[in-house]
């Protein structure tokens, strides 16, 4: 049974104040200027922020200057939402009912004159402008983009010839674009729909599609290599699939979910890489020769990650897909999770962040693959996370308001989400922290996936679990042995549990709708950059986050109503109605012994 859609948010916030325009002048004649345009506009103060020029150390280097020109492009864009010709703008009737003022946008002038009726094609009062990077004012140009995420399932963008390992990504991004923004029901026809399910069915590997393939995952075409990636994206648009309004799309995509789901394991067993033993056990070179079932090793592994495919790299990337695929389908065995917490907490750095594997620089995407993983495993007590917190909060960028990948690079739209997403998991652990505080006593780890999660065997590794808010996580139990008493653990002290997330939703929201949308639809990395499918899904998915918070009071909404996108789980990116359908569906199957899966042995290495 779905949730019910997510409350309307009560705060609308139909102007925000945007950092100064980049420029090089002095502190003094700033100020000057200031001084003198108080008195004759109406316009917003600048924000009391250090100009870029006064913090140049005169040795410029290559990162530097690309900076300084992401500034200078991001500036241009809020220049013309602060300082350009805007006029008024037709404020919206309020769904609480009664009519709204006429209010100027950053700066313009009040106007009492009622507005009219509730409509997209309501009169616009702003004079006419030259194109720029934003469709409107603030606005979420949804038609465009919207047109822009089906062109991705109809074929008709022919600039991803490098993607074609990659195709059923682009149908993961175009679905959930167009699933965020509400637009599922009325753009993908049930032909179109059919054609997905039929399209990602053909890129199950078969036994006998190459040299060597043994079947079970999905591969990044029809008949390319499984790989966990690809694998990942599939299922989720396959549970996107399984909401749509054709009950025989519907149906379809979950046919193809129940088949695949035995052979997913096979191929994530086959993935999973042992990396060290516990002290007495056999070593890895023997446990390589005598390795067929990773039964054979249960309560003897140390540490264990997945390949993203057969004799492929190991990183972060790897545990996430599969435990997020293997935790949506019921599949989450502990042969499977074992010494895979244990992994993802070495790949912490100093920083706080997390890196693709130990020893690498931490990074927003891997951060985020490795926290919701150890969620998913009952594991976070593994992990620092104030060390974590700190290094998040840390990087959204205060001039432009978006998110960095890594210390010292630039602002990326996609990082909206990778680096967002953190936030609402991240309080989820908080609130669990202060509930173990005020109780005294904890025998489990916090967690933050679907109520629904299945339960098919008592041999399963249990999935923790959250209410639809994602703000309440509730016990689950750690597929680990390490203790909740560990130095790291996230309960050894509580921290004061904020109201909203620990981020700038405001300002994130801004980046986006004036930094990030393109005037031919899509969303892109930054100004001057090309829009394309993984950006659009993902700028959308971190206006989501930053849009919805604990409470519907927490998280402001920038611009009109129609800019609200629907509420996503922060882990999976799907909607919480998927998660629940599926998972309850796969509760019913039968389920996953390990101990008879055949030649689904793991792999082990020094």
């Amino acid at each position: 049974m779905e949730s019910p859609p997510h409350p309307v948010r009560r705060v609308v916030v139909p102007w925000y104040p945007a950092p100064p325009p980049y420029s090089s002048t002095s502190p003094s004649a700033s100020a000057e200027s200031e001084s003198a345009s108080s008195s004759s506009s109406t316009a917003t103060a600048p924000l009391a922020l250090p100009l870029a020029d006064d913090l140049d150390d005169d040795y410029p280097t290559l990162t530097s200057q690309d900076q300084r020109e992401v500034e200078r492009r991001v500036a241009e864009t809020l220049r013309y939402v602060v300082t350009g010709t805007v006029g008024s703008v037709r404020g919206k009737k309020s769904k609480r009912g009664g009519k709204s003022k006429l209010r100027a946008m950053f700066g313009g002038e009040m106007d009492d004159t009622d507005s009219s009726d509730d409509s997209d094609n309501e009169n616009d009062q702003s004079p006419s402008r030259s194109p720029t990077t934003c469709p409107s004012l603030c606005e979420l140009s949804i038609p465009s983009h919207s047109a822009f995420a089906l062109s991705g399932l109809l074929g008709r963008i022919g600039c991803y010839p490098a993607l074609d390992a990659s195709r059923p990504w682009l149908v993961f991004w175009s679905l959930s674009s167009l699933d965020v923004m509400g637009e599922m029901e009325r753009m993908v026809s049930s032909e179109v729909g059919m054609g997905c399910v039929r399209f990602l069915e053909s890129c199950i590997e078969r036994a006998d599609a190459m040299a060597g393939g043994t079947g079970g995952g999905f591969g990044g075409g029809p008949g390319q290599q499984a790989h966990t990636a690809p694998t990942y994206a599939s299922v989720m648009s396959l549970a996107i699939l399984t909401g749509h309004p054709d009950q025989t799309v519907a149906d379809a995509a979950m046919d193809v979910i129940r088949r695949v789901r035995r052979g997913i394991y096979d191929f994530y067993m086959r993935c999973k890489v042992i990396l060290a033993l516990r002290p007495g056990a056999a070593s890895t070179a023997s446990a390589a020769a005598q390795i067929q079932a990773s039964s054979r090793f249960r309560g003897r592994i140390l540490r264990s990650a997945f390949r993203v495919a057969s004799s492929s790299e190991v990183d972060t990337r790897g545990a996430y897909t599969v435990i997020s695929v293997a935790s949506l389908l019921g599949i989450l065995t502990p042969d499977l999770a074992e010494g895979v917490p244990e992994w993802i907490a070495q790949c912490q750095t100093y920083e706080g962040g997390l890196g693709g594997e130990p020893g690498n620089e931490a990074h927003g995407g891997y951060t985020f693959c490795g926290l919701a993983a150890s969620v998913l495993l009952g594991s976070v007590h593994l992990l620092d996370t104030h060390r974590m917190i700190k290094w998040a909060t840390q990087r959204q960028r205060a001039r432009e308001g978006g998110f960095q990948g890594r210390t010292n690079k630039l602002v990326d739209g996609c990082y909206s989400y990778w680096v967002g997403a953190l936030f609402p998991i991240l309080h989820s652990i908080l609130l669990y922290a202060n509930k173990v505080q005020a109780t005294g006593s904890s025998n489990h780890t916090p967690g933050a996936t679907s109520s629904s999660s299945p339960s098919s065997s008592s041999a399963q590794a249990t999935t923790p679990a959250t209410s639809s808010d994602h703000s309440a996580p509730s016990n689950a139990s750690s597929t680990s042995d390490s203790t909740s008493s560990s130095s790291h653990s996230a309960t050894s002290s509580s921290l004061p549990l904020p109201s909203s997330w620990l981020f700038d939703s405001l300002a994130l929201q801004r980046y986006v709708l004036v930094s990030c949308q393109a005037a031919q639809g899509g969303l892109r990395d930054k100004p001057g950059k090309y829009p394309d499918l993984y950006h659009t899904c993902y700028c959308l998915a971190g206006l989501s986050v930053a849009q919805h918070g604990p409470t519907i009071e927490s998280a402001p909404l920038l611009g009109r109503e129609k800019n609200l996108l629907a509420d996503a789980h922060p882990i999976y990116n799907i909607k919480d109605a998927h998660v629940e359908r599926v998972q309850a569906a796969m509760a019913k199957e039968q389920p996953i012994d390990s101990a008879t899966t055949s030649e689904a042995g793991t792999t082990a290495q020094q």
